[in-house]
């Protein structure tokens, strides 16, 4: 299994977020080397390299390499390197559910035909690497331009990040079009 699989889903690695103890796992405190052991115990789906399937387990492993490499946490490293350069003021790594985000909206699920509710607390360090940033509409923008821009990519990385490598998948995103134009997209 390479870095490479793990950035265009060929790792073979299963959804974590579909495993029967995720709802129970996703309610308390991780790191991402918990992470990393919890995803080692999980079957694989596939082969490596067989084909191309999402699992948000391939960047919760990148996340723990970013932490051995860097030599620092998750959070730190895309404060310091990512955040920060990009000029983002409302955007950051939500590593747990005690530390509270101003202005983050709480979820609600529904309760009959007419009635919500709180849903359930989720502790967001369950899914470092793959679903744990927080943001704005206005940091998303200024993301957008920062990733046209030097402030966070080469122009070497730029260039590998937005390639197709595998079907249409580049390095964290899908390369499509959509009405004859280029779109680039994740919704995962």
């Amino acid at each position: 299994m390479t870095i490479h699989q793990l950035l265009v889903h060929t790792s073979g690695l299963a959804r974590y977020v579909f495993q029967p103890d995720y709802a129970e796992r996703s309610r308390r405190p991780h790191t991402a080397a918990d992470l990393v052991d919890w995803i080692a115990g999980v079957p694989l789906a596939l082969e490596p390299g067989e084909r191309s399937a999402y699992s948000d387990a391939n960047y919760a492993l990148l996340a723990r390499v970013i932490e051995l490499v860097s030599g620092r946490s998750f959070g730190e490293f895309l404060r310091d390197e990512i955040i920060a350069p990009a000029g983002l003021a409302a955007t950051g790594h939500r590593g747990d559910a005690a530390t509270p985000v101003p202005g983050l909206a709480m979820g609600h699920v529904p309760v009959g035909l007419r009635e919500i509710e709180p849903s359930s607390p989720v502790d967001y360090s369950a899914s470092t690497g793959s679903g744990s940033i927080y943001s704005t509409a206005s940091d998303l923008l200024r993301w957008h331009r920062a990733l046209s821009g030097d402030e966070v990519l080469t122009p070497e990385s730029r260039a590998l990040m937005f390639r197709r490598h595998v079907d249409a998948r580049g390095y964290g995103w899908i390369l499509d079009e959509r009405l004859g134009r280029s779109k680039v997209s994740m919704s995962g």
